[in-house]
């Protein structure tokens, strides 16, 4: 077993390989251990008196000698049952907070004008603020201008999984593509949830997304960037400007 799968589940580099070791030599003084994990005799005793904390290990003295024994593997689905109990007291301690927390932003929603994200997991957090609202307000549609074929692959691979989500969901999106991305994105192409034209415009790493009184601009550059702006007054102004852009693209 390779030592990763053990750090998968919640054990350091060191005590994976240790436990690993104790496994292949059985009952053992820390000598045979540390030679056979590759652990410094310094860190191997720390590791064991952990591991031992963890229910993973045992102890026996003989002859004033410490002397360890690697538990039965059985106990790592425990530790992983242990660690999805804890998660799921977690889980409903949040969302016992959650209304009081919603208040608490509620009551300074109208001074956050704008915020900016950065990276995927922005990315991901502005998509699924955005998902989240479409899904809970069925009749307001996605307004999406600017999609080129500039898109890294991770970024299409990200669209892709979206738009197969918010297809699932019945979402309605509108989106006007510049003329050099169609075929780019055919999971929206060919979407009976979405409406496309098409626009000639220079390649370009920005569009705007609008939904509801919430506008974005994306920045799918090297690191991407996030501008989301909350305003009913901007949301509307940036769809007027889609409808006109609308009325002169082609459908094909």
């Amino acid at each position: 077993m390779k030592p990763e799968i053990l750090e998968r589940v919640g054990l350091t580099q060191g005590e994976a390989k240790t436990y690993l070791a104790l496994l292949d030599v059985g009952q053992s003084t820390t000598g045979p251990i540390v030679e056979k994990s590759g652990v410094s005799t310094s860190k191997t005793y720390k590791i064991l008196k952990r591991l031992e904390n963890k229910g993973l290990v045992g102890h026996i003295i003989k002859n004033n000698v410490v002397h360890w024994n690697p538990a039965n593997p059985r106990r790592i689905l425990e530790l992983l049952e242990e660690q999805e109990n804890e998660i799921a007291e977690k889980k409903a301690e949040v969302k016992n907070m959650l209304p009081d927390l919603l208040k608490k932003i509620e009551g300074f929603k109208e001074k956050q004008q704008a915020e900016m994200y950065r990276g995927m997991k922005g990315m991901i957090t502005v998509y699924n603020s955005e998902t989240n609202y479409l899904k809970e307000h069925p009749k307001e549609i996605s307004y999406v201008i600017g999609i080129t074929s500039t898109f890294k692959k991770q970024f299409l691979d990200f669209f892709r999984r979206l738009e197969i989500k918010r297809d699932n969901q019945g979402i309605k999106r509108k989106y006007i593509f510049g003329a050099n991305a169609k075929g780019s994105q055919p999971w929206i192409e060919k979407s009976k949830h979405c409406k496309i034209r098409y626009l000639d415009y220079p390649e370009s790493p920005v569009s705007i997304n609008v939904y509801g009184e919430t506008s974005f601009i994306n920045i799918l550059s090297e690191e991407p960037i996030f501008l989301v702006i909350k305003s009913r007054e901007i949301s509307k102004s940036f769809v007027d400007h889609f409808n006109v852009l609308w009325k002169i693209s082609k459908k094909k």
